[in-house]
């Protein structure tokens, strides 16, 4: 029997944002396309980045109780996260693959996984693909990312490459600023 490496499902960013918002007004009656992102244990990519998502969403929500992820299944997802991060740094951090690469070390960090901080060249490597002199996160390819929240701004800025790259470096300031350096 091979174990099934990653869904086949295509990420669906609407229903990932229509099942954060139902966390918090629709008294917890999860839609079939949330059971499906909360539980499938083959998620990868930003599929399993938004499951993650969803389950800190979850945590801090009034269906807590219900959306509970087992230590073993939460260990599991970010295990997974983590291998992922660590093969995109292993191919050279691909333009294409930046952006979820931040989420998922701003996600690890969230979760308090120091392991997304070891590599002292993962941080170097994000403060590198900032635009100087601007402070701001953008592609360094004419490729258009086909993310729908993505707006391009003032000098070729992305608003939520800039965005996760803050969440990502915050978390790693937040583990450095824990060790006393």
């Amino acid at each position: 029997h091979t174990e099934k490496q990653c869904s086949s499902s295509k990420f669906i960013e609407e229903n990932s944002d229509r099942c954060l918002h139902a966390l918090g007004f629709s008294k917890c009656n999860e839609t079939e396309p949330c059971i499906k992102l909360r539980s499938d244990r083959y998620a990868c990519r930003y599929s399993l980045t938004h499951q993650i998502l969803y389950s800190i969403v979850a945590k801090q929500s009034l269906c807590h109780q219900q959306h509970r992820l087992s230590p073993l299944k939460e260990y599991q997802m970010i295990s997974r996260m983590l291998n992922e991060s660590q093969t995109i740094a292993n191919k050279n951090f691909p333009e294409s693959d930046r952006d979820l690469f931040m989420e998922q070390i701003a996600f690890g960090g969230l979760l308090g996984w120091s392991e997304f901080f070891q590599e002292n060249n993962w941080f170097n490597e994000i403060m590198s693909w900032q635009h100087p002199n601007k402070g701001c996160y953008g592609n360094d390819t004419n490729h258009v990312n086909n993310k729908r929240e993505e707006m391009l701004m003032f000098h070729q800025c992305l608003s939520h490459r800039t965005s996760v790259a803050i969440a990502a470096l915050s978390q790693i300031l937040r583990y450095l600023l824990s060790r006393d350096i």
